[in-house]
């Protein structure tokens, strides 16, 4: 009935709660939710939360989402200002609430409510008249929306929603309400609200539904645009491509662009440098452009290509849990063991990982990350990036051909000043600044004035 059907098929699995923790994209304090969310209703916010936390499921899903995502940000102006929050609230009000016109207009109804009316001052027929006006605003809105966007050359994703919206328009009632003039007379109103709550209670919802859609998507596009980013260009998964040129992360003010490249031949790459660096950084960003990329939006990068994911997982703020007397360590053991489970299930990932095994001494730490990182380097398809402290590790690889080896630089100057440029340089970095930043905080001078 409306010609080709493009579905966005979503899967949950494609990014989990403990990854969006790690990347900030959902954080009190404002992370890259607070960002994208520019959506006019409540419910195009929850319809742009599933869009976030269920990327598509597959390929095509993800060029069609993006497609239309994209169309968006080309046309952040064009939209139906008429429609907003409280038109929404007042349209669900009016459909659900028991306080309306439960019987069809007659002469005599219509006679003892003018009568009524004249002798009680009419609060309630305002508040009658604003809740029919909403819906009929919505309606109006909605015909703009199809008349200004259902063209030839619209996305195939959003034109589907176009139609389908189309479709409901069409229906005699509705286009009623599109036609009658918000200052109509009373009598015209009260019939007309009459005949909406009986015959178009489902029709409105399905109205509703499809708005909603369209608000997330706008909002995505909106967000895009207004952030300056770049659209990625989207590979097959079997490329097991990851290229990025001037990438930054998107919640920093004055942000350092870095330039990647991860391709089968180099799939892994070990990070070293300072503590505060920028390492850590360094791998949300990845997470984060990659995140965005997989629900259709533009990346905060001057251009990048990605291969499709299955999925996204990360290693990074770990917790214990002491309800169920488990330590940090053993948490952290069981967050590879998802990882590792995830990469046996599923060949095309992307693997971040953060300074592992913080939780045990370095001994340990080193065995265990050494372990991880032999078992992980045999895989060709997946996408590493792992950051450690423990840069003697690098010796240990040197000879592996897919891993590539950054540190992020710190200077060090002979009066023990240092400067970070959060630089990313080829090799491995044995810098360590902890004691002197201990030193320059002043920490030693105190814990020397403890007296025995």
């Amino acid at each position: 009935m409306y010609g080709k059907i493009i579905k966005i098929s979503l899967s949950a699995v494609k990014i989990d709660q403990k990854t969006l923790q790690d990347l900030a994209i959902f954080h009190t304090s404002g992370g890259l939710f607070e960002k994208i969310n520019l959506c006019t209703t409540l419910g195009g916010t929850a319809v742009l939360k599933k869009y976030i936390t269920a990327p598509p499921a597959d390929f095509e899903s993800l060029k069609a989402l993006q497609a239309a995502v994209k169309y968006w940000s080309e046309h952040t102006d064009e939209w139906c200002e008429q429609v907003n929050n409280g038109t929404m609230l007042i349209v669900d009000k009016f459909f659900t609430s028991t306080d309306a016109v439960a019987q069809k207009p007659s002469a005599l109804s219509l006679m003892i409510d003018k009568l009524v009316r004249n002798i009680i001052p009419g609060h309630e027929q305002s508040l009658f008249k604003f809740a029919i006006t909403q819906v009929m605003a919505f309606v109006k809105g909605c015909e703009a929306l199809v008349q200004r966007h259902l063209k030839a050359d619209t996305p195939d994703y959003l034109k589907q929603l176009l139609q389908e919206l189309q479709h409901f328009l069409a229906i005699a009632r509705v286009q009623t309400l599109v036609q009658t003039p918000l200052e109509a007379s009373y009598k015209t109103l009260l019939t007309l609200s009459y005949y909406t709550r009986k015959e178009l209670k489902n029709t409105m919802f399905s109205m509703v539904a499809i708005f909603e859609q369209l608000d997330a998507l706008r909002a995505m596009g909106m967000a895009s645009a207004q952030n300056q980013w770049t659209f990625p260009k989207l590979l097959p998964a079997e490329s097991s491509t990851f290229e990025a040129i001037d990438l930054y992360h998107p919640l920093l003010e004055n942000p350092t662009p870095y330039s990647l490249h991860f391709h089968p031949a180099q799939n892994f790459m070990f990070l070293t440098g300072a503590n505060m660096s920028g390492k850590s950084t360094l791998i949300r960003s990845l997470g984060i452009c990659a995140y965005l990329a997989h629900i259709g939006m533009a990346v905060p990068a001057k251009e990048v290509s990605i291969s499709y994911l299955d999925t996204i997982i990360s290693n990074m703020q770990i917790e214990d849990n002491i309800y169920k007397g488990e330590s940090y360590f053993f948490a952290e053991v069981q967050r590879i063991k998802n990882t590792a489970q995830q990469i046996v299930q599923t060949p095309y990932n992307l693997v971040l990982m953060d300074e592992l095994f913080k939780g045990t001494n370095v001994h340990d730490a080193y065995e265990c990350t050494h372990a991880v990182i032999q078992a992980l380097v045999k895989s060709k398809t997946n996408i590493m990036a792992l950051s450690t402290h423990l840069y003697e590790l690098g010796q240990q690889f040197e000879q592996q051909s897919n891993i590539q080896f950054k540190y992020c630089e710190t200077k060090l100057r002979a009066d023990q000043s240092f400067q970070f440029t959060y630089q990313l340089k080829e090799g491995v970095s044995n810098d360590r600044i902890g004691y002197i930043v201990l030193q320059k905080e002043g920490v030693l001078d105190l814990l020397g004035k403890i007296k025995q």
